[in-house]
This record gives structure tokens, sequence and C-alpha cells, in this order.
């Protein structure tokens, strides 16, 4: 149903539409209603709330974001909700607004907004956000990389996230760090461990943790080194730690097997 003047005219104030949304689990609110209570007068914070739920309506959401966006302009949290209702019909949108070269204050609102369709995102579009030099652009890339990396070979992968792995903010690196440990390969094993050497303690000790969730014999045979081979008394112990820890697990593994067995 569109959003009309007459529906606009039944809003409620602040404070009760807060308390409304505090029960949307107990008793839900349709996109209708929430569509009706917007407004670009509300606190920013609410705007947000009353737009994520809108996003979580999906399709139905989708239709009021639209009118809303008609209305009230492109506003951050109508982005964020177009993304958040994973529609096709948005995904389509917020490309436009990227291949345009439109609305660059925007730019990593949208980028956040379509990165979880980063396994179908043009390529041109996730190397852009990769190597932009906006921390959030940079991020946005990272989050279409997760959503990218199972189809990708450990090389590639490694190769999309240098620009990051090289990046002087730590945020950046340590994020693409936690997206390297989903994989296990040795060639990522390599690179997280030349981290250690390369970067400061804080990313040292994020790339020393990723070998140890990788935990398998790659992952060993470089904890094993840098517990020697790092010039830091921290980031050396830290490793021992990691590489005991994955011995305490294999230890555990092979306990559970030999008790079954006899069993």
């Amino acid at each position: 149903m569109p959003v009309n003047d007459q529906a606009y005219s039944l809003k409620l104030s602040e404070s009760e539409i807060w308390e409304r949304l505090q029960t949307v689990r107990r008793q839900p609110v349709d996109a209708e209603w929430l569509a009706n209570q917007y407004s670009p007068a509300l606190t920013g914070e609410l705007r947000n709330a009353i737009a994520e739920q809108l996003g979580l309506k999906e399709q139905q959401g989708w239709q009021h974001i639209q009118q809303l966006i008609e209305r009230y302009g492109l506003n951050r949290e109508l982005i964020q909700a177009a993304g958040l209702s994973h529609q096709k019909k948005a995904y389509e949108w917020l490309l436009s607004l990227i291949e345009n070269q439109k609305e660059h204050d925007l730019h990593a609102d949208i980028g956040e907004a379509i990165a979880c369709w980063g396994a179908d995102i043009p390529e041109n579009i996730l190397v852009q956000f990769l190597s932009d030099h906006g921390e959030r652009e940079r991020i946005a890339g990272l989050t279409m990389l997760r959503f990218r990396s199972h189809l990708l070979s450990a090389e590639s992968l490694l190769n999309y996230c240098e620009h990051a792995l090289t990046d002087d903010r730590e945020t950046i690196v340590v994020t693409a760090i936690r997206l390297l440990q989903r994989r296990d390969e040795a060639q990522i094993s390599q690179r997280l461990s030349r981290l250690c050497h390369e970067r400061c303690n804080n990313i040292a000790k994020a790339a020393l943790k990723a070998l140890g969730c990788i935990n398998n014999c790659s992952s060993q045979h470089y904890l094993k080194q840098l517990s020697k081979d790092l010039a830091s008394n921290e980031t050396r112990d830290l490793a021992a730690k990691q590489l005991n820890q994955q011995y305490q697990i294999l230890l555990s593994k092979k306990k559970i097997r030999q008790h079954q067995i006899h069993c």
C-alpha cells in the first residue's frame, strides 16, 4: 500500500514510536506502519531503528523504502535499509548509484549496504572499494570480499587483500587478517607470518591469533618459527602460546579417537 499524506498524519511521538519498537519481537509491526512513522525530523537514532526494521521486512520493506527515498531523497539510513532488504531490485539500484558515480558523500554508505552481494558485484567495483583511501570504503571492500572469498584461490584472495594488508591503519589490516584466517592454505599462513615481522606488535598479535585459528601443519610450522625468531618477547610468547594451544587441541582429539576405538 503506498505511503500517502493521510497515513503520515497518524504519526506518533518519538517516545511512543520507541515504545512500540521495543515490542516488535512480541508484537510485529508491518512495513506500512514503519514507513508512516519515518521522518527526517526524527532523531538519527530513531530514524536508524525504523529503517533497520523496514529493511528486515524484505520485499514489503523495499517497496516502502523506495517510496521514502522518492519523498525525502537519499538518506544514509534508507541506503542501509535497502541493503538489509536483500532484494535484487535493491541491489541493482545500489549498483547504479556506484556505476553512475553519483552521491560521492554517501559512497561509503552505499558500499556498506551493497557489500552482502559481494559474490555478485562486478570485479571493477570490488577493486574500486578495496583500493579506495577512505577507511569505511576499504572495509566495505573487505566485506564484499568476505562474501566472495569462497570462489577464490588463496593466491587471488591474497592479491585482493594486499592494499589492506599494507595499509597504515590497524583497523583495516586486522579486518583483512580476520578474513584470511578463514582459510587454511599454506600461502595464507606464510603471508600472516610475514606480517608478524613487518608490522607493529598489535598487528603481529592479530596475525598470530589468526595462525592459531587456522590450526593445521602449515600454521604450526610458522608459529614454531615465530616463537623463536620474533624480536619482541611479548609476540614470541604469544606465538608459543598459540602453538601450545594447537598441540593441546590435537592431543584432545587423539584421546577422543582412542576412547571411541576402545568403546
